[in-house]
């Protein structure tokens, strides 16, 4: 159930690195995604997971154009 807003809106950068923390500590891998922009990378590179995923940033005309099938950017 998708009820809006992406993961910076749910979660503040404390309680992210303090989830990424805890995942380090039981040597799991982390991964944060939930709507990110291209504006958004930045915050959560500095943030530390081991991966990023994106989807609609991705896509030429990023999330505004977002079907599944819209090409990958170049950028």
């Amino acid at each position: 159930m998708n009820v809006g807003g992406g993961l910076f809106e749910r979660l503040d950068d404390c309680a992210l690195r303090n989830i990424i923390r805890w995942a380090e500590n039981w040597e799991m891998k982390m991964v944060l995604a939930g709507s990110l922009t291209l504006a958004d990378l930045p915050r959560a590179l500095a943030l530390g997971p081991n991966y990023i995923g994106i989807r609609g940033a991705a896509c030429v005309g990023g999330r505004a154009f977002y079907p599944r099938s819209s090409p990958l950017s170049a950028d």
